[in-house]
């Protein structure tokens, strides 16, 4: 159902750009996989990955002080930008319709935001009290392990329900819960195939491709000047920056400095940016359709 309030179908121009963004996305993605499957399997890698990212698979470059380590910056951060953006949504709220499909958007993706950030909690925590295991295991190693117990299955099981059944969602928001439901099911069992320590590099790769699938079956009506932003301004320089984050972990000053905090900060910022710009677009519509 087209939620938009304009009477004419939106302009060609911005489906087209839109969708030669949201491909571009899913091509870019497919290369980065194969490339870090080549990583995985000790096979030369074309593009030159960093030996931190390598071993860690994020920038860490606060993992030894004892309070407010990468992941709890990362985390405390991304909250309080989707904070900020639901603050925003609230103070932009628009009457007429216009804002629908960019509060549509931004609504699921800030939701994401803060389940990203509890994620980043989660692993501050397990590794803080030795409960993370080593990145080269994966998660079905740690379940075919002779030692393998409860505090196994309470790691890995719930996180099909916590933390991948919502996560998918609100990338994929227009999808059916049940289809949510099962996609999340396979990439949870293909993901503990893989060691933990690509465990974001895999869920970057489903999730920005998930959403990018899910934006291209959108109908025409809706494929309008907030379609064609969205990648713009979210997901493909959110995908650039963790290319660049696995090539200059240590190689760059920036990177070396603030790590991952850097692509986790864009990316919560993003959103209420992205609403903003739809925002003043729209304002400036209804502005000319006045003077018209």
């Amino acid at each position: 159902m087209c939620r938009r309030v304009e009477a004419a179908e939106p302009s060609a121009r911005y489906r087209r750009i839109g969708d030669a963004a949201h491909v571009a996305l899913l091509a870019a993605i497919v290369a980065y996989a194969a490339d870090v499957s080549r990583l995985m399997q000790g096979r030369s890698p074309w593009l030159s990955f960093d030996s931190e990212w390598t071993r860690d698979g994020f920038c860490m470059p606060h993992d030894e002080v004892p309070l407010l380590t990468t992941h709890e910056r990362s985390g405390f951060f991304m909250i309080a930008m989707s904070l900020l953006g639901f603050g925003l949504m609230r103070i932009l709220k628009d009457e007429t319709g216009r804002m629908d499909d960019a509060t549509e958007r931004v609504k699921w993706a800030l939701v994401g935001a803060i389940g990203h950030a509890s994620g980043h909690f989660i692993l501050a925590v397990t590794k803080r009290n030795g409960l993370l295991p080593s990145g080269e295991v994966s998660a079905m190693d740690e379940f075919l392990a002779e030692d393998c117990n409860w505090v196994t299955f309470a790691k890995h099981i719930p996180g099909y329900f916590l933390f991948w059944i919502p996560l998918v969602k609100t990338y994929m928001y227009n999808v059916s819960s049940n289809s949510v439901a099962l996609f999340a099911f396979v990439v949870n069992v293909l993901g503990m195939q893989m060691p933990l320590k690509f465990g974001f590099s895999y869920t970057l790769i489903v999730l920005f491709a998930g959403q990018a699938l899910d934006q291209l079956f959108l109908p025409r009506c809706q494929k309008g000047f907030e379609y064609r932003l969205w990648p713009l301004i979210t997901l493909l320089p959110n995908f650039i920056l963790s290319v660049l984050e696995s090539q200059l972990c240590t190689g760059s000053e920036v990177f070396r400095t603030h790590g991952h905090l850097i692509f986790d900060g864009y990316m919560a910022a993003s959103y209420s940016a992205y609403y903003f710009c739809c925002w003043l677009w729209n304002r400036g519509v209804a502005k000319a359709e006045k003077v018209a």
